[in-house]
Parts: C-alpha cells; sequence; structure tokens
C-alpha cells in the first residue's frame, strides 16, 4: 500500500458530472412528475491528505452530495471514483469492503446517535460490521482507544447519548467515525448545531486528528470564517 507521504497531492476522490434527482409526484395522474435537481452536474476533486471545503447556501445539495460521494444515496448520473476505482460498479459485498475507507460525520449529534445503545455500542458497530477487530475484549480496548483519541473518558462507554452534552455527543459521533481508522471523511457540518463555546474545540479536534492519521477531509460548511481556518482547497 503507498504511503500517505508518497501520496501526498494525488487526487483521492473525483466526481465528474454527478447528478442527484429526487421525483416529486405529480397531482394529477396525467402530469409529468417534477424533479429535484438536488445536486446538478457537479464535478469536483479531492486530493491525498487534504481538506477541501465545500460551500453553499443551505439546500443547495451540499449534504446530498457528501452522501453520494461515499454511496448512501445513488446517484442518477455521473461518476465516483475513490482511489481509482468507480465506487458506482460496485456490487454491495465489494462495496461493504471498501466502506471502512471512507465514513462520515454528521451534522446533528443529537440526531445521528441511537438513544436506545450504549456509547460503547455506537463506537464499536462499525468494528463489528467491517470486521476490523475480533473478540469483545480487543474490540473495547478499541473503543476506549478511539474515545481517548477524542477526548472523552472510556469509562464514560457505559453511558447513553441523553447523558452527554452536545459537544460530548459530536466527539461521540467522531470517535464512531474513526473507530474504522478510515482515509477520507466526510464531514457534513460537524459544528452547525453546537454552541458557540464549542465549535473551536471540535474544529481543533478534527485539524489534530487529520495530521495525527493523515486524514483526507471533505468538509461541508456555510460558515466561510470555519471553511478558511479549516480548508486547504474551497468548492
Amino acid at each position: 500500500m503507498t504511503t500517505t507521504s508518497q501520496a501526498a497531492g494525488e487526487t483521492l476522490v473525483s466526481v465528474e458530472a454527478l447528478k442527484v434527482y429526487f421525483p416529486v409526484s405529480g397531482i394529477l395522474p396525467f402530469r409529468r412528475a417534477a424533479e429535484i435537481r438536488a445536486v446538478d452536474d457537479v464535478s469536483l476533486t479531492v486530493r491525498r491528505g487534504e481538506t477541501l471545503g465545500l460551500v453553499g447556501e443551505s439546500g443547495s445539495g451540499k449534504s446530498t452530495l457528501g452522501r453520494t460521494i461515499i454511496r448512501l444515496g445513488n446517484p442518477t448520473s455521473g461518476r465516483v471514483t475513490y482511489d481509482g476505482v468507480d465506487l458506482s460498479t460496485l456490487g454491495s459485498g465489494r462495496l461493504r469492503e471498501m466502506r471502512h475507507r471512507f465514513q462520515i460525520i454528521y451534522q446533528d449529534p443529537y440526531a445521528s446517535l441511537d438513544p436506545r445503545m450504549t456509547v460503547q455500542r455506537i463506537v464499536a458497530e462499525p468494528l463489528i460490521v467491517h470486521g476490523t477487530v475480533h473478540g469483545r475484549q480487543e474490540r473495547r480496548d478499541r473503543v476506549a482507544e478511539v474515545l481517548t483519541m477524542v477526548g472523552l473518558d472510556p469509562s464514560m462507554a457505559g453511558r447513553y447519548p441523553h447523558e452527554f452534552s452536545g459537544g460530548q455527543r459530536q466527539r461521540i459521533g467522531i470517535a464512531r467515525a474513526m473507530a474504522a481508522q478510515p482515509e477520507f471523511v466526510v464531514a457534513d457540518e460537524p459544528i452547525s448545531a453546537l454552541d458557540v463555546s464549542i465549535q473551536a474545540q471540535i474544529i481543533n479536534l478534527m485539524i489534530d486528528l487529520k495530521t495525527q492519521f493523515d486524514l483526507t477531509f471533505l468538509f461541508i460548511a456555510h460558515d466561510l470564517s470555519v471553511v478558511r481556518h479549516i480548508s486547504d482547497r474551497i468548492a
């Protein structure tokens, strides 16, 4: 496998003429259904080791684009290539094999964590799905390691999401994304739902993780000052 230092600057993600349209049913049966053009002919590249800031107004399709890039949604047309592999051509089995390489941090830390699951189960879930660790104790050790990495006490692993503040919940979401040791992370407005006093802490955490683990980020936001602070390039 090529090291990040050797491959720095190479294209990791390439998006070509991507379109994502959602059909809207017509009121009358003989009328043609309309379409919502959430993403309309977008092309961009993300270089290995960089943070690409993706800026746009609310409702402009940023989140849809980010989710489609990592195949959490299917494009209407166009192509997404990850490290030379066209993701649109992959079957479910091959796609699952690759999924640990790209993860997502969601916008809303209140809605993105299952309230019925403990932090231990939330962070361990990608480890189980991708089979990256084996055995209960190894999973516990990995969860403790990742929680420490994001600034949380591993002794909190038995608690539930409602017992944490918004900033702590977002750290749990980041820990879940980092558990599978990804190369590429889509950060979908990860601080917009947080108090201003907490936002800088989360941004600095993401910068530290990027440096420590040679991550590549697609950072989605509408706050230009934040994007300017964290991004190497802006789209």
